[in-house]
């Protein structure tokens, strides 16, 4: 079987992870990997053998605010999507006349190209659900959001990542399936309170939807003089990092919340920090949850999107609906043996989140399209 994956860029994180870890758990052979651009993931593609191939391409959405300016650049942006993709669209059907493609599998829902392409030439296709575009990046489809659900709908078979994302598309599709993402697990790992080092730990971009003020703030409200710190690990925009700095300052934090920037050892700072804050607004499905929970990390997770279904709230971890909420069990949680949340948070994930599960599941997904 010769699979097309298609993904929206060539970064390494989030959903192209998801995909590697998918290649990998499903052990495929025979696959292409079509990306818009050059970047970081074809070093990763060339290590693990597989073939990849530049077409750029563009996404069927864009950011839309209620300002005037943003207004008039998403209408730049239809019309400069709009003629890349056509050019791209012919130059893709040129490669399916030379290849013998069973499945086209679009990694992102932001991308349509792909559905385009094997509704042209009668391949069967995947579209992988990972994103709700609006709610998460505040994006509207250049067609009506009802006209996408409906090419959603239609499509051969669909993988949502979490049921908050089927819900929020209205997937009725008869070959929909929720497929929670693959992550890499550290085998055989107990953390004892003992090593458990004095941190809360944020991890992700940094964005205000990612949360991170409300991290600071909840963490300057519960700190009270305690010889603690908060971690926040990942990167974003100057203008964020800078507010970021600034409410340091403000709050008197200077040696308690640290910017480590991007670091290659998360599931380390995991493992010993006293917990997680998960404090994304709308988390489709989320990778750094799934992460934490199988490196023996408690998890202080948002009562919304995907991490509500990750977390039973006080038997694998705890969910907030405040910042107050927040700064209350960060302080409960500062106290307490969590050994016995985490051992049960961990044996979860074991069961719904690493990558023999997943290969499980998408086996499913590719015999039902024979």
């Amino acid at each position: 079987m010769q699979v097309l994956f298609i993904v929206n860029d060539a970064g390494i994180y989030g959903a192209n992870l998801s995909l590697v870890n998918m290649i990998k758990s499903f052990n495929f052979k025979d696959c292409l990997v079509l990306v818009p651009a050059k970047g970081p993931l074809l070093s990763l593609l060339d290590q693990m053998s597989i073939s990849y191939l530049i077409i750029p391409f563009r996404f069927n959405s864009a950011v839309y605010d209620s300002d005037l300016f943003s207004r008039f650049l998403y209408v730049v942006r239809l019309c400069y999507y709009w003629i890349l993709n056509k050019y791209s669209y012919f130059r893709i059907l040129q490669v399916l006349n030379k290849k013998n493609i069973d499945i086209i599998h679009t990694n992102d829902n932001r991308v349509s190209i792909g559905f385009e392409v094997a509704k042209r030439k009668c391949i069967r296709h995947v579209w992988h659900m990972r994103e709700f575009l609006d709610l998460d990046y505040n994006m509207r489809p250049f067609k009506s959001f009802r006209k996408l659900c409906e090419d959603f709908n239609v499509s051969d078979s669909v993988i949502c990542v979490s049921e908050a994302v089927k819900k929020h598309f209205n997937i009725q599709n008869k070959n929909a399936r929720v497929i929670y993402n693959a992550v890499e697990s550290i085998h055989n790992l107990h953390t004892t309170k003992a090593e458990k080092e004095r941190y809360f730990l944020f991890c992700g971009s940094l964005s205000e939807k990612k949360g991170v003020f409300d991290a600071i703030y909840s963490f300057s409200k519960m700190l009270n003089g305690q010889d603690l710190q908060l971690y926040i690990a990942g990167t974003g925009p100057t203008r964020i990092v800078k507010k970021i700095e600034a409410i340091i300052q403000q709050e008197n934090l200077q040696g308690k919340v640290i910017l480590l920037g991007y670091r290659s050892d998360s599931k380390e700072l995991m493992r010993k920090a006293i917990a997680l804050l998960m404090c994304s607004k709308h988390e489709a499905f989320g990778r750094v949850t799934a992460e934490a929970m199988l490196s023996d990390c408690l998890v202080i997770g948002r009562n919304s999107g995907g991490t509500s279904e990750l977390i039973e709230h006080r038997i694998t971890g705890f969910l907030f609906n405040t910042n107050d909420e927040l700064a209350r069990y960060m302080e409960i949680v500062l106290e307490m043996d969590t050994t016995d949340i985490r051992n049960k948070a961990k044996e979860k994930a074991i069961h719904s989140f690493t990558e023999e599960v997943y290969a499980e599941q998408l086996k499913k997904v590719y015999d039902s399209l024979k």
